[in-house]
Protein backbone atom coordinates (compact mmCIF):
# COMPACT_ATOMS: atom_id res chain seq x y z
CA UNK A 1 0.00 0.00 0.00
CA UNK A 2 1.40 3.35 -1.24
CA UNK A 3 0.73 6.34 1.78
CA UNK A 4 0.44 9.60 -0.36
CA UNK A 5 2.02 13.10 1.10
CA UNK A 6 -0.23 15.33 2.10
CA UNK A 7 0.49 19.00 1.57
CA UNK A 8 -1.09 21.03 3.34
CA UNK A 9 -2.99 23.56 0.97
CA UNK A 10 -3.51 26.83 3.33
CA UNK A 11 -1.26 28.00 6.74
CA UNK A 12 -2.18 29.12 10.00
CA UNK A 13 0.76 31.54 9.67
CA UNK A 14 1.41 34.36 7.24
CA UNK A 15 4.08 35.13 5.10
CA UNK A 16 7.09 37.07 6.15
CA UNK A 17 5.80 40.69 4.73
CA UNK A 18 2.65 40.44 6.56
CA UNK A 19 4.21 39.13 9.91
CA UNK A 20 6.80 41.92 9.75
CA UNK A 21 3.82 44.31 9.05
CA UNK A 22 2.00 43.01 11.78
CA UNK A 23 4.92 42.66 14.26
CA UNK A 24 5.80 46.75 13.09
CA UNK A 25 2.11 47.75 13.96
CA UNK A 26 2.01 45.94 17.53
CA UNK A 27 5.55 47.75 18.37
CA UNK A 28 3.94 51.02 17.43
CA UNK A 29 0.74 50.58 19.08
CA UNK A 30 3.39 49.49 22.11
CA UNK A 31 5.30 52.60 21.96
CA UNK A 32 2.64 54.74 22.07
CA UNK A 33 0.97 52.90 24.99
CA UNK A 34 4.76 53.63 26.84
CA UNK A 35 4.73 57.09 26.08
CA UNK A 36 0.91 57.33 27.92
CA UNK A 37 2.55 55.80 30.83
CA UNK A 38 5.50 57.72 31.09
CA UNK A 39 3.44 60.88 30.33
CA UNK A 40 1.11 60.01 33.39
CA UNK A 41 3.83 58.79 35.66
CA UNK A 42 5.46 62.57 34.57
CA UNK A 43 2.07 64.38 35.46
CA UNK A 44 1.89 62.40 38.75
CA UNK A 45 5.22 63.07 40.08
CA UNK A 46 4.66 66.97 38.86
CA UNK A 47 1.24 67.12 40.56
CA UNK A 48 3.32 65.30 44.02
CA UNK A 49 5.88 68.04 43.53
CA UNK A 50 3.28 70.70 43.56
CA UNK A 51 1.64 69.35 46.06
CA UNK A 52 4.44 69.24 48.73
CA UNK A 53 5.72 72.17 47.69
CA UNK A 54 2.63 74.44 48.34
CA UNK A 55 2.63 71.84 52.00
CA UNK A 56 6.41 73.29 52.71
CA UNK A 57 5.81 76.56 51.34
CA UNK A 58 2.90 77.52 53.45
CA UNK A 59 4.84 75.67 56.72
CA UNK A 60 7.56 77.78 56.68
CA UNK A 61 8.09 81.49 55.89
CA UNK A 62 7.92 84.63 57.43
CA UNK A 63 6.12 86.66 60.47
CA UNK A 64 5.28 90.09 62.00
CA UNK A 65 4.96 89.73 65.74
CA UNK A 66 3.49 92.83 68.50
CA UNK A 67 4.30 92.93 71.84
CA UNK A 68 2.40 94.28 74.41
CA UNK A 69 6.13 94.44 76.46
CA UNK A 70 8.92 93.77 74.46
CA UNK A 71 11.29 91.07 75.52
CA UNK A 72 13.97 92.81 74.86
CA UNK A 73 13.49 94.93 77.79
CA UNK A 74 13.05 92.06 79.86
CA UNK A 75 16.66 91.82 80.77
CA UNK A 76 19.11 94.54 81.68
CA UNK A 77 21.05 93.67 78.30
CA UNK A 78 18.82 92.83 76.20
CA UNK A 79 19.59 89.45 75.84
CA UNK A 80 17.94 86.87 74.02
CA UNK A 81 15.56 84.62 76.36
CA UNK A 82 16.32 81.74 74.98
CA UNK A 83 20.12 82.28 76.16
CA UNK A 84 18.67 82.04 80.43
CA UNK A 85 18.13 79.44 82.06
CA UNK A 86 15.26 78.50 84.49
CA UNK A 87 16.26 80.32 87.29
CA UNK A 88 16.54 83.61 85.66
CA UNK A 89 13.66 82.99 83.60
CA UNK A 90 11.62 82.44 86.74
CA UNK A 91 13.28 85.27 87.95
CA UNK A 92 11.46 87.39 85.20
CA UNK A 93 8.42 86.17 85.88
CA UNK A 94 8.31 87.00 89.86
CA UNK A 95 9.67 90.56 89.15
CA UNK A 96 7.34 91.61 86.16
CA UNK A 97 3.86 89.97 88.00
CA UNK A 98 4.53 90.23 91.59
CA UNK A 99 2.23 89.48 93.52
CA UNK A 100 0.38 88.12 90.99
CA UNK A 101 2.66 85.35 91.16
CA UNK A 102 0.85 83.69 93.33
CA UNK A 103 -2.26 83.40 91.45
CA UNK A 104 -0.11 82.26 88.56
CA UNK A 105 1.69 79.30 91.07
CA UNK A 106 -2.42 78.19 91.71
CA UNK A 107 -3.46 78.24 87.90
CA UNK A 108 -0.65 76.39 86.53
CA UNK A 109 1.61 74.55 88.71
CA UNK A 110 -0.73 73.71 91.94
CA UNK A 111 -2.27 69.79 92.34
CA UNK A 112 -4.69 71.32 94.90
CA UNK A 113 -7.64 72.26 94.44
CA UNK A 114 -7.88 75.94 94.58
CA UNK A 115 -10.26 76.27 97.54
CA UNK A 116 -7.44 74.26 99.20
CA UNK A 117 -4.40 76.03 97.59
CA UNK A 118 -3.67 78.46 100.80
CA UNK A 119 -3.81 75.89 102.96
CA UNK A 120 -1.83 73.40 100.96
CA UNK A 121 1.99 73.06 101.69
CA UNK A 122 4.07 73.31 99.11
CA UNK A 123 4.90 69.70 99.25
CA UNK A 124 1.40 68.78 97.96
CA UNK A 125 1.48 71.69 95.55
CA UNK A 126 4.17 69.70 93.51
CA UNK A 127 3.94 65.88 94.69
CA UNK A 128 7.30 64.21 93.47
CA UNK A 129 8.43 67.38 92.43
CA UNK A 130 11.50 69.43 93.84
CA UNK A 131 11.07 72.06 96.66
CA UNK A 132 13.11 74.96 97.99
CA UNK A 133 14.97 74.20 101.09
CA UNK A 134 13.84 74.44 104.13
CA UNK A 135 10.27 74.99 102.69
CA UNK A 136 8.92 71.99 102.17
CA UNK A 137 6.48 71.69 105.06
CA UNK A 138 5.31 75.90 104.35
CA UNK A 139 2.09 76.44 103.76
CA UNK A 140 0.76 78.62 100.60
CA UNK A 141 -0.45 80.95 103.27
CA UNK A 142 2.84 80.98 105.79
CA UNK A 143 5.00 82.17 102.98
CA UNK A 144 2.54 84.80 101.73
CA UNK A 145 2.90 85.97 105.47
CA UNK A 146 6.68 86.56 104.67
CA UNK A 147 8.58 89.64 103.60
CA UNK A 148 8.64 90.53 99.79
CA UNK A 149 12.13 89.90 100.05
CA UNK A 150 12.05 86.37 101.19
CA UNK A 151 8.57 85.22 99.78
CA UNK A 152 9.73 86.18 96.13
CA UNK A 153 12.68 83.98 95.88
CA UNK A 154 10.73 80.80 97.08
CA UNK A 155 8.33 81.31 94.60
CA UNK A 156 11.34 81.97 91.99
CA UNK A 157 12.70 78.73 93.33
CA UNK A 158 9.68 76.34 92.90
CA UNK A 159 8.60 77.30 89.68
CA UNK A 160 12.47 77.10 87.97
CA UNK A 161 12.60 73.89 89.92
CA UNK A 162 9.29 72.35 88.82
CA UNK A 163 8.86 74.09 85.42
CA UNK A 164 10.78 72.99 82.42
CA UNK A 165 12.05 76.04 80.00
CA UNK A 166 9.70 76.05 76.94
CA UNK A 167 6.99 75.86 79.90
CA UNK A 168 8.35 78.98 81.10
CA UNK A 169 8.81 80.63 77.80
CA UNK A 170 5.74 80.12 77.45
CA UNK A 171 4.52 81.67 80.61
CA UNK A 172 6.16 84.96 79.75
CA UNK A 173 4.70 84.91 76.94
CA UNK A 174 0.95 84.43 77.79
CA UNK A 175 1.37 86.69 81.44
CA UNK A 176 4.11 89.11 80.31
CA UNK A 177 4.66 89.53 76.55
CA UNK A 178 1.56 89.08 75.04
CA UNK A 179 3.10 87.74 71.78
CA UNK A 180 0.49 88.17 68.42
CA UNK A 181 1.16 87.22 65.18
CA UNK A 182 -0.31 90.34 63.47
CA UNK A 183 0.45 88.76 59.63
CA UNK A 184 2.51 85.74 57.76
CA UNK A 185 3.82 85.17 54.27
CA UNK A 186 4.73 81.78 52.92
CA UNK A 187 8.31 80.91 52.35
CA UNK A 188 8.71 81.77 48.65
CA UNK A 189 7.78 85.41 49.75
CA UNK A 190 10.24 85.37 52.85
CA UNK A 191 12.75 84.28 50.06
CA UNK A 192 12.01 86.73 47.05
CA UNK A 193 10.07 89.35 47.94
CA UNK A 194 11.21 90.11 51.57
CA UNK A 195 12.98 93.28 50.94
CA UNK A 196 11.96 96.21 48.12
CA UNK A 197 14.52 97.98 45.98
CA UNK A 198 15.75 101.41 46.89
CA UNK A 199 13.67 102.49 44.19
CA UNK A 200 10.52 101.69 45.25
CA UNK A 201 11.07 102.48 48.85
CA UNK A 202 11.77 106.09 47.53
CA UNK A 203 8.89 105.76 45.36
CA UNK A 204 6.50 105.14 48.43
CA UNK A 205 7.82 107.96 50.57
CA UNK A 206 7.18 110.11 47.65
CA UNK A 207 3.38 109.61 47.05
CA UNK A 208 1.92 110.08 50.18
CA UNK A 209 3.32 113.95 49.51
CA UNK A 210 1.61 114.25 45.70
CA UNK A 211 -1.45 113.07 47.30
CA UNK A 212 -1.48 115.50 49.86
CA UNK A 213 -0.85 118.12 47.48
CA UNK A 214 -3.25 117.16 45.44
CA UNK A 215 -6.12 116.84 47.98
CA UNK A 216 -5.16 120.51 49.30
CA UNK A 217 -5.95 121.52 45.46
CA UNK A 218 -9.47 119.63 45.37
CA UNK A 219 -10.00 120.96 48.67
CA UNK A 220 -9.10 124.99 47.70
CA UNK A 221 -10.82 124.39 44.00
CA UNK A 222 -14.22 123.12 45.92
CA UNK A 223 -14.34 125.56 48.60
CA UNK A 224 -16.75 128.43 48.75
CA UNK A 225 -14.11 130.55 47.26
CA UNK A 226 -12.79 127.93 44.73
CA UNK A 227 -12.46 128.49 41.65
CA UNK A 228 -15.60 126.28 40.80
CA UNK A 229 -17.33 128.67 43.30
CA UNK A 230 -16.09 131.56 41.31
CA UNK A 231 -17.01 130.40 37.79
CA UNK A 232 -20.08 129.47 39.11
CA UNK A 233 -21.04 132.25 40.44
CA UNK A 234 -19.97 134.45 37.19
CA UNK A 235 -22.25 132.23 35.45
CA UNK A 236 -24.89 133.30 37.80
CA UNK A 237 -24.35 137.24 37.69
CA UNK A 238 -23.67 137.37 34.07
CA UNK A 239 -27.47 134.95 33.53
CA UNK A 240 -28.97 137.34 35.88
CA UNK A 241 -27.57 140.65 33.79
CA UNK A 242 -28.82 139.15 30.98
CA UNK A 243 -25.48 138.61 29.28
CA UNK A 244 -25.02 137.74 25.46
CA UNK A 245 -24.68 133.85 24.44
CA UNK A 246 -21.23 133.99 23.44
CA UNK A 247 -20.50 135.42 27.23
CA UNK A 248 -22.66 132.46 28.96
CA UNK A 249 -21.13 129.65 26.98
CA UNK A 250 -17.48 131.01 27.79
CA UNK A 251 -18.39 130.72 31.41
CA UNK A 252 -20.28 127.51 31.13
CA UNK A 253 -17.53 126.11 29.61
CA UNK A 254 -15.49 127.90 32.12
CA UNK A 255 -17.19 126.15 35.00
CA UNK A 256 -17.12 122.76 32.90
CA UNK A 257 -13.19 123.22 33.30
CA UNK A 258 -13.03 123.69 36.69
CA UNK A 259 -15.47 120.34 37.39
CA UNK A 260 -13.08 118.15 35.29
CA UNK A 261 -9.59 119.44 37.21
CA UNK A 262 -11.47 118.48 40.11
CA UNK A 263 -12.71 114.92 38.63
CA UNK A 264 -8.88 114.91 36.95
CA UNK A 265 -7.49 115.20 40.14
CA UNK A 266 -9.70 112.38 41.86
CA UNK A 267 -8.61 110.14 39.47
CA UNK A 268 -4.81 111.28 40.51
CA UNK A 269 -5.21 110.25 43.70
CA UNK A 270 -7.15 106.81 43.39
CA UNK A 271 -4.18 105.97 40.98
CA UNK A 272 -1.69 107.19 43.68
CA UNK A 273 -3.31 105.09 45.72
CA UNK A 274 -3.64 101.84 43.94
CA UNK A 275 0.38 102.61 43.39
CA UNK A 276 1.19 103.17 47.01
CA UNK A 277 -0.65 99.81 47.93
CA UNK A 278 0.62 97.69 45.21
CA UNK A 279 4.22 99.14 46.02
CA UNK A 280 3.51 98.17 49.70
CA UNK A 281 2.16 94.91 49.07
CA UNK A 282 5.33 94.08 46.97
CA UNK A 283 7.72 93.00 49.71
CA UNK A 284 7.37 92.12 52.80
CA UNK A 285 9.11 94.89 54.67
CA UNK A 286 7.24 97.82 52.93
CA UNK A 287 3.76 95.64 53.71
CA UNK A 288 4.53 96.04 57.47
CA UNK A 289 5.74 99.39 57.62
CA UNK A 290 2.55 100.59 55.99
CA UNK A 291 0.18 98.59 58.26
CA UNK A 292 1.84 97.26 61.21
CA UNK A 293 4.60 100.21 62.03
CA UNK A 294 5.53 98.72 65.52
CA UNK A 295 5.44 94.80 64.38
CA UNK A 296 8.69 93.05 64.44
CA UNK A 297 9.66 90.44 61.30
CA UNK A 298 10.87 87.12 62.02
CA UNK A 299 12.31 86.42 58.40
CA UNK A 300 12.73 82.53 58.81
CA UNK A 301 9.55 81.17 61.32
CA UNK A 302 8.86 77.64 61.43
CA UNK A 303 5.61 76.82 62.34
CA UNK A 304 6.33 73.05 63.31
CA UNK A 305 8.65 73.20 65.68
CA UNK A 306 8.62 71.02 68.90
CA UNK A 307 6.07 73.21 70.95
CA UNK A 308 3.47 72.48 67.57
CA UNK A 309 4.03 69.27 68.43
CA UNK A 310 3.79 69.03 72.32
CA UNK A 311 1.65 70.89 73.28
CA UNK A 312 -2.45 71.20 73.23
CA UNK A 313 -4.68 73.18 71.25
CA UNK A 314 -5.70 76.52 71.33
CA UNK A 315 -8.11 79.08 69.05
CA UNK A 316 -4.83 81.23 68.56
CA UNK A 317 -2.57 80.11 65.63
CA UNK A 318 0.59 80.70 67.42
CA UNK A 319 -0.40 78.93 70.69
CA UNK A 320 -1.64 75.87 68.75
CA UNK A 321 -0.40 72.52 68.88
CA UNK A 322 -1.04 68.78 67.98
CA UNK A 323 -0.38 66.58 70.68
CA UNK A 324 -4.01 65.54 71.58
CA UNK A 325 -4.37 65.10 67.60
CA UNK A 326 -1.16 62.75 66.72
CA UNK A 327 -2.32 60.91 70.21
CA UNK A 328 -6.13 60.47 68.84
CA UNK A 329 -4.54 59.31 65.62
CA UNK A 330 -2.31 56.87 67.06
CA UNK A 331 -4.97 55.20 68.98
CA UNK A 332 -7.35 55.00 66.51
CA UNK A 333 -4.83 53.24 64.55
CA UNK A 334 -3.95 51.10 67.55
CA UNK A 335 -7.90 49.92 67.78
CA UNK A 336 -8.19 50.05 64.03
CA UNK A 337 -5.27 47.27 63.36
CA UNK A 338 -6.37 44.97 66.62
CA UNK A 339 -9.94 44.85 65.56
CA UNK A 340 -10.01 44.79 61.30
CA UNK A 341 -6.80 42.82 60.57
CA UNK A 342 -7.53 39.72 63.16
CA UNK A 343 -10.97 39.39 61.41
CA UNK A 344 -10.09 40.06 57.53
CA UNK A 345 -7.47 37.59 57.99
CA UNK A 346 -10.39 35.38 59.93
CA UNK A 347 -13.01 35.99 56.55
CA UNK A 348 -10.35 35.77 54.45
CA UNK A 349 -9.38 32.17 55.33
CA UNK A 350 -12.92 30.99 55.42
CA UNK A 351 -13.39 31.97 52.36
CA UNK A 352 -10.50 30.68 50.45
CA UNK A 353 -9.89 27.60 52.59
CA UNK A 354 -12.92 26.48 54.08
CA UNK A 355 -16.03 27.74 52.12
CA UNK A 356 -17.47 25.81 49.21
CA UNK A 357 -18.77 27.40 45.58
CA UNK A 358 -21.95 27.60 46.76
CA UNK A 359 -24.86 30.87 46.48
CA UNK A 360 -24.17 32.19 49.93
CA UNK A 361 -20.72 32.24 49.84
CA UNK A 362 -20.59 33.46 46.43
CA UNK A 363 -22.89 36.33 47.89
CA UNK A 364 -20.76 36.95 50.76
CA UNK A 365 -17.57 37.34 48.76
CA UNK A 366 -19.30 39.07 46.21
CA UNK A 367 -20.62 41.81 48.98
CA UNK A 368 -17.25 42.34 50.39
CA UNK A 369 -15.91 43.15 47.21
CA UNK A 370 -18.47 45.99 46.39
CA UNK A 371 -18.22 47.15 50.14
CA UNK A 372 -14.95 48.09 48.93
CA UNK A 373 -16.18 50.78 47.21
CA UNK A 374 -18.74 52.10 49.53
CA UNK A 375 -17.81 56.06 50.01
CA UNK A 376 -16.64 56.47 53.48
CA UNK A 377 -19.53 58.75 54.76
CA UNK A 378 -21.59 55.48 54.71
CA UNK A 379 -19.65 53.81 56.68
CA UNK A 380 -19.37 57.10 59.18
CA UNK A 381 -23.08 57.02 59.14
CA UNK A 382 -23.32 53.71 60.14
CA UNK A 383 -20.59 53.90 62.96
CA UNK A 384 -23.17 56.53 64.40
CA UNK A 385 -26.32 54.47 64.15
CA UNK A 386 -24.57 51.46 65.64
CA UNK A 387 -21.69 52.17 67.71
CA UNK A 388 -21.84 55.76 68.93
CA UNK A 389 -25.99 55.34 69.57
CA UNK A 390 -27.00 51.83 69.63
CA UNK A 391 -23.74 50.51 71.29
CA UNK A 392 -23.01 53.47 73.66
CA UNK A 393 -23.21 51.65 77.02
CA UNK A 394 -20.35 49.60 75.47
CA UNK A 395 -18.41 52.30 73.25
CA UNK A 396 -18.60 54.58 76.08
CA UNK A 397 -17.37 52.19 78.72
CA UNK A 398 -20.14 52.94 81.13
CA UNK A 399 -21.01 48.82 81.30
CA UNK A 400 -17.30 48.40 82.07
CA UNK A 401 -17.88 51.06 85.04
CA UNK A 402 -15.42 53.22 83.70
CA UNK A 403 -15.29 56.81 85.63
CA UNK A 404 -16.47 60.08 83.94
CA UNK A 405 -18.07 57.75 81.08
CA UNK A 406 -18.42 60.00 78.42
CA UNK A 407 -20.82 59.37 75.44
CA UNK A 408 -20.99 57.14 72.35
CA UNK A 409 -18.35 59.66 70.81
CA UNK A 410 -15.10 57.60 71.58
CA UNK A 411 -11.67 56.45 70.43
CA UNK A 412 -13.93 53.29 70.44
CA UNK A 413 -16.52 53.70 68.25
CA UNK A 414 -14.87 55.77 65.57
CA UNK A 415 -11.96 53.23 65.10
CA UNK A 416 -14.95 50.30 64.77
CA UNK A 417 -16.29 52.96 62.33
CA UNK A 418 -12.93 53.00 60.73
CA UNK A 419 -12.09 49.44 60.79
CA UNK A 420 -15.33 48.54 59.24
CA UNK A 421 -14.14 50.94 56.15
CA UNK A 422 -10.79 49.27 55.42
CA UNK A 423 -12.21 45.75 56.44
CA UNK A 424 -12.94 44.62 52.70
CA UNK A 425 -9.47 45.68 51.78
CA UNK A 426 -7.81 43.68 54.37
CA UNK A 427 -9.95 40.95 53.37
CA UNK A 428 -9.61 40.69 49.47
CA UNK A 429 -5.68 41.31 50.04
CA UNK A 430 -5.71 38.85 52.26
CA UNK A 431 -7.14 36.28 50.41
CA UNK A 432 -5.37 36.97 46.79
CA UNK A 433 -2.17 36.36 49.31
CA UNK A 434 -3.35 33.18 50.25
CA UNK A 435 -4.75 31.84 46.40
CA UNK A 436 -1.53 32.63 45.96
CA UNK A 437 0.62 30.04 47.95
CA UNK A 438 1.20 26.81 45.71
CA UNK A 439 -1.36 24.28 46.22
CA UNK A 440 1.85 21.96 46.54
CA UNK A 441 2.74 23.03 50.01
CA UNK A 442 -0.35 22.10 51.38
CA UNK A 443 -0.14 18.71 49.73
CA UNK A 444 2.86 18.33 51.01
CA UNK A 445 1.56 19.07 54.49
CA UNK A 446 -1.34 17.07 54.46
CA UNK A 447 1.20 14.22 52.87
CA UNK A 448 2.91 14.73 56.73
CA UNK A 449 -0.06 13.77 58.85
CA UNK A 450 -0.69 17.72 59.25
CA UNK A 451 -4.66 18.63 59.79
CA UNK A 452 -6.57 21.36 57.95
CA UNK A 453 -5.41 24.04 60.81
CA UNK A 454 -2.42 22.85 61.04
CA UNK A 455 -1.50 23.16 57.70
CA UNK A 456 -3.18 26.95 57.13
CA UNK A 457 -1.48 27.69 60.50
CA UNK A 458 2.08 26.25 60.06
CA UNK A 459 1.78 26.40 55.91
CA UNK A 460 -0.03 28.36 54.50
CA UNK A 461 -0.54 31.90 56.52
CA UNK A 462 2.95 32.47 57.09
CA UNK A 463 3.51 31.89 53.00
CA UNK A 464 0.82 34.58 52.72
CA UNK A 465 1.85 37.12 55.75
CA UNK A 466 4.26 39.15 53.06
CA UNK A 467 0.99 39.79 50.66
CA UNK A 468 -1.37 40.28 53.77
CA UNK A 469 0.78 42.95 55.29
CA UNK A 470 0.80 44.91 51.90
CA UNK A 471 -2.78 44.82 52.48
CA UNK A 472 -3.04 46.07 55.79
CA UNK A 473 -0.28 49.25 54.64
CA UNK A 474 -2.80 50.46 52.25
CA UNK A 475 -5.58 50.13 54.22
CA UNK A 476 -3.80 51.69 57.38
CA UNK A 477 -3.00 54.62 54.80
CA UNK A 478 -6.34 55.14 53.75
CA UNK A 479 -7.67 55.31 57.77
CA UNK A 480 -5.26 57.44 58.99
CA UNK A 481 -6.28 60.12 56.43
CA UNK A 482 -9.99 59.16 56.60
CA UNK A 483 -12.06 62.92 57.91
CA UNK A 484 -15.79 62.17 56.84
CA UNK A 485 -16.18 59.26 59.41
CA UNK A 486 -15.03 61.28 61.65
CA UNK A 487 -16.76 64.18 61.64
CA UNK A 488 -20.25 62.17 61.38
CA UNK A 489 -19.25 59.79 64.86
CA UNK A 490 -18.78 63.01 66.85
CA UNK A 491 -14.63 63.64 66.80
CA UNK A 492 -13.91 67.16 68.48
CA UNK A 493 -12.55 69.80 66.76
CA UNK A 494 -11.19 71.46 69.94
CA UNK A 495 -10.08 69.28 73.01
CA UNK A 496 -7.57 70.23 75.62
CA UNK A 497 -6.82 66.47 76.60
CA UNK A 498 -5.25 63.96 75.78
CA UNK A 499 -6.98 60.51 74.68
CA UNK A 500 -5.59 57.81 77.57
CA UNK A 501 -7.88 54.76 76.22
CA UNK A 502 -10.46 53.78 74.08
CA UNK A 503 -13.14 54.96 75.88
CA UNK A 504 -11.73 58.93 75.48
CA UNK A 505 -12.90 61.54 73.91
CA UNK A 506 -10.76 61.82 71.37
CA UNK A 507 -9.66 64.27 67.68
CA UNK A 508 -7.43 63.09 64.72
CA UNK A 509 -4.88 65.02 62.55
CA UNK A 510 -7.46 64.83 59.66
CA UNK A 511 -9.86 66.79 61.64
CA UNK A 512 -7.57 69.23 62.40
CA UNK A 513 -6.40 70.03 59.41
CA UNK A 514 -10.05 69.97 58.14
CA UNK A 515 -10.71 72.25 60.76
CA UNK A 516 -7.79 74.40 60.60
CA UNK A 517 -7.89 75.47 56.47
CA UNK A 518 -11.54 76.06 57.20
CA UNK A 519 -10.82 79.15 59.27
CA UNK A 520 -10.28 82.60 57.55
CA UNK A 521 -6.99 83.69 59.52
CA UNK A 522 -3.73 83.17 57.08
CA UNK A 523 -1.67 81.17 60.44
CA UNK A 524 -4.11 78.55 60.55
CA UNK A 525 -3.43 78.01 56.85
CA UNK A 526 0.37 77.77 57.81
CA UNK A 527 -0.43 75.38 61.08
CA UNK A 528 -2.45 73.19 58.82
CA UNK A 529 0.31 72.77 56.76
CA UNK A 530 2.83 72.02 59.20
CA UNK A 531 0.20 69.48 60.41
CA UNK A 532 0.09 67.56 56.82
CA UNK A 533 3.35 67.32 57.00
CA UNK A 534 3.38 65.66 60.32
CA UNK A 535 0.21 63.22 59.27
CA UNK A 536 2.36 62.00 56.00
CA UNK A 537 5.45 61.55 58.39
CA UNK A 538 3.21 59.04 60.59
CA UNK A 539 1.91 57.59 57.68
CA UNK A 540 5.10 57.20 55.95
CA UNK A 541 6.64 55.75 59.56
CA UNK A 542 3.83 53.16 60.12
CA UNK A 543 4.05 52.21 56.35
CA UNK A 544 7.99 51.32 57.05
CA UNK A 545 7.40 49.46 59.50
CA UNK A 546 4.75 47.01 57.79
CA UNK A 547 7.06 47.53 55.21
CA UNK A 548 10.06 45.84 56.73
CA UNK A 549 7.98 43.09 58.69
CA UNK A 550 6.73 42.14 55.19
CA UNK A 551 10.73 41.74 53.82
CA UNK A 552 11.54 39.91 56.95
CA UNK A 553 8.81 37.38 56.09
CA UNK A 554 9.56 37.55 52.87
CA UNK A 555 12.34 36.30 53.55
Amino acid sequence: MTMESHTPTSSYMPDEATFKKRLAGRHRRAGAWLGFYYFAIGISLVALIALFGNVINEAFGSIAVQFEVDPDTLTEDGADLNSLDETQLAQILVDQLGGRIVVLIRDELSAVASEDFTSATLAQLVPNGTLPDGYEDATVEEVRALDSEEAMPVWRDLIALNVPKDGLLNLINDQIVSLEVVGSWPLLEALFAYDAPSETVDRIATIPTEIAALASELEDLRSETGGIAQAETALADARRDQADDATITSLREAVREQQARATDIETQIDQLDEELETLEDSSIVTEVAANYPDARIIRFQSWLDTQFLTTQMSSTPYEAGIRGAILGSLWLMAVVIVFALPVGVATAIYLNEYATDNFLNRLIETNVRNLAGVPSIIYGMLGLAVFVRVLEPFTSGSIFGVADAANGRTVLSAALTLGLLILPIIIINAQEALRAVPNALREASYGMGATKWQTIWKIVLPSALPGILTGLILSVSRAIGETAPLIVVGASTLLFTDPNGPFSKFTALPIQIYNWTARPQDQFRDIAAAAIIVLLVIVIALNSVAIVLRNRYAR
